[in-house]
């Protein structure tokens, strides 16, 4: 796992594994969206999967599964949405160099920030089991 950092706020990875969600908490990580649908592949985590992870380890999560190819208006919203509530810096799964789903959702970013819900010096976040 090699996340691309888009902004202070927000990175990008292809496939997370449930051994990653610790991984990135170490990492500095508060929350991780997952916009891959369940199923789409093989012995991919399952939607449920990541967010009993992600909880355990004390990060915030979002799921905003997304057909790739068909990124709806209304797809780009929740994950706006999604942003906007969820403490960062965050980290959202993509598909590597098939990233039509995290270029268009990407594009939305932009206009929304996360510096409300930030870790200034991002050295914890706020669900982290002390």
């Amino acid at each position: 796992m090699n996340p691309k950092r888009i902004t202070s706020q927000l990175s990008i990875s292809p496939q997370l594994t449930i051994a990653d969600v610790d991984r990135l908490a170490s990492m500095g990580f508060c929350s991780i969206v997952v916009n891959r649908p369940d199923g789409e592949e093989a012995g991919q985590p399952t939607i449920d999967e990541m967010r009993r992870a992600a909880v355990a380890a004390g990060l915030g999560f979002a799921a905003i599964p997304v057909v790739r190819g068909k990124v709806t208006q209304a797809d780009v919203d929740r994950f706006g949405a999604a942003l906007e509530e969820l403490e960062g810096p965050v980290i959202d799964r993509v598909l590597p160099d098939r990233g039509t789903r995290s270029d268009v959702m990407g594009a939305s970013f932009s206009r929304f920030t996360l510096s409300r819900r930030s870790t200034q010096d991002h050295s914890g976040c706020r669900l982290r089991p002390d």
